[in-house]
């Protein structure tokens, strides 16, 4: 049994990183850097203040070099703060945590009873 769960697992490697690129390759082509500034800036924006943002995000940078700092940043579980709500991620995503749990985990018993 333990070598089937540590086969599983090893074989969720290769999907997850193809799915966290193909996610980062999607964004990057349906989002220009200008457009992505305009999301966190807002439409009135000046020039200068959106190619500062485009600088400090790294987003001026080659398309490969900003993958290898996205995984880098996601394998420390750096998930940076929102463009649109200048909120961290990382607390977003704890804050819907235990409600989601409340939720889903008295159901799942339901469904599979009470073992």
């Amino acid at each position: 049994m333990l070598n089937y769960i540590i086969r599983r697992m090893l074989y969720a490697v290769p999907i997850i990183l193809g799915v966290i690129v193909l996610t980062f390759v999607i964004f990057r082509m349906t989002q220009s850097p200008e457009a992505i500034a305009v999301i966190k800036l807002g439409p009135k924006a000046t020039k200068m203040a959106k190619d500062q943002f485009i600088k400090n995000e790294g987003l001026d940078q080659p398309m490969p070099e900003q993958l290898v700092k996205h995984v880098k940043k996601l394998l420390t579980f750096d998930l940076g703060v929102s463009w649109k709500t200048g909120r961290s991620l990382k607390d977003t995503f704890l804050s819907g945590l235990v409600p989601s749990l409340l939720i889903t985990l008295p159901g799942d018993r339901v469904e599979n009873g009470y073992r």
